[in-house]
């Protein structure tokens, strides 16, 4: 008798990521309980929501949520998850306010925490040889990992589709309305302009931003130095991905 597929779930541990990755270990548990087998991995907090039948394996260090409050002076909290700090009217002038706080909310961990989390959970890959990785979409150390050791791997993320794969359309990402701006697609003609100023500062943020400098440097072997993790692919935005794409919107 063959074993059950084993698949495990790395996340943080805030209720806005953690909750979807929950979700889907419970559903995984109702339909296939005996055909999976299931992990879950995340920081300290998330042990005691962990289901009975699933092993948890605790990460080090702290939750997006966590690492956000320690270098931000907006206090954040499991259930503002990041609305606080970037919580701002839509359109132009609340995107441009937005833009900046960007960086801090996707990677807010420190080089040395950044590493540190990525090798606890290369450890965790090697002893349980899952035949999956479910990542978090703003746990990228996850991603780098599961490259790193070559497990196939699928990012389940709360967030649009558009804005996980957005860096790999090239020069269609200027008529995609950027996150915070609240436009709509396709847009219209007269936005277009604004956008574009959008997508330039966005892209200037991500690059010289000093922290998101230091965590590429310390990744050092990632094949590719980009905030968002690669998708192997380039998908169309119009539409749902291809099945192929490693890529769930929750």
């Amino acid at each position: 008798m063959s074993r059950p597929v084993r698949i495990a779930f790395a996340t943080n541990s805030d209720a806005g990521q953690y909750n979807i990755h929950l979700a889907a270990i419970h559903s995984l548990l109702e339909h296939h309980h005996a055909d999976v087998e299931s992990h879950l991995l995340a920081q300290a907090p998330g042990r005691k929501r962990c289901p009975m039948d699933v092993e948890f394996h605790e990460m080090p260090g702290m939750s997006n949520v966590a690492a956000i409050n320690a270098i931000s002076p907006l206090q954040e909290t499991e259930e503002t998850c990041g609305q606080a700090t970037a919580s701002q009217p839509p359109g132009f002038f609340g995107a441009l306010k937005v833009i900046p706080l960007i960086p801090a909310i996707i990677s807010p961990w420190q080089p040395s925490e950044y590493i540190s989390i990525t090798h606890a959970i290369e450890d965790v890959l090697i002893k349980i040889k899952p035949d999956l990785v479910v990542i978090d979409d703003v746990l990228f150390q996850a991603a780098d990992a599961a490259d790193k050791l070559e497990v196939p791997y699928i990012i389940l993320s709360p967030s649009a589709w558009k804005d996980m794969a957005s860096h790999e359309q090239g020069l269609k990402t200027f008529m995609l309305p950027l996150m915070g701006s609240g436009w709509t697609y396709p847009l219209p003609v007269h936005i277009i302009p604004f956008n574009f100023i959008l997508v330039l500062y966005f892209i200037y943020n991500i690059s010289t931003n000093p922290q998101l400098k230091a965590v590429f440097a310390a990744q050092g072997s990632r094949v590719h130095p980009v905030i968002l993790p690669h998708t192997r692919h380039t998908p169309p935005l119009h539409g749902s991905p291809p099945p192929r794409v490693p890529h769930i919107s929750a």
